[in-house]
């Protein structure tokens, strides 16, 4: 059982279980909680080592984690309409000058 999949490491356990096919199978979803079963005795650990885990061959994002790029560009895009308005433009703001 993995619960609170909401947050960030019970969502990224139930993305590796859910990748791995042969070993385990979602048995049931619930909204904040799913339940797995293994399916098979064999050794947790594969013999090719964590390289060989589907899990490990593609790049996932996580949702609601930005990346620094992210992050920075909002942070530049609201300097430049903070100076923008200390300047008197009212740049992109929906309020005017006179405000």
């Amino acid at each position: 059982m993995v619960d609170d999949i909401h947050i960030r490491t019970g969502y990224l356990l139930n993305e590796f279980l859910s990748t791995e096919k042969k070993r385990w199978r979602l048995e049931k979803r619930f909204p904040q909680t799913t339940i797995f079963v293994k399916l098979n005795g064999d050794d947790l650990i594969d013999p090719a080592g964590w390289i060989g885990q589907p899990f490990c061959s593609v790049a996932r994002p996580i949702p609601g984690v930005a990346s620094l790029a992210e992050r920075l560009r909002f942070h530049l895009r609201i300097r430049t309409r903070l100076r923008n308005l200390q300047e008197g433009s009212s740049g992109s703001w929906p309020i005017g000058k006179d405000r």
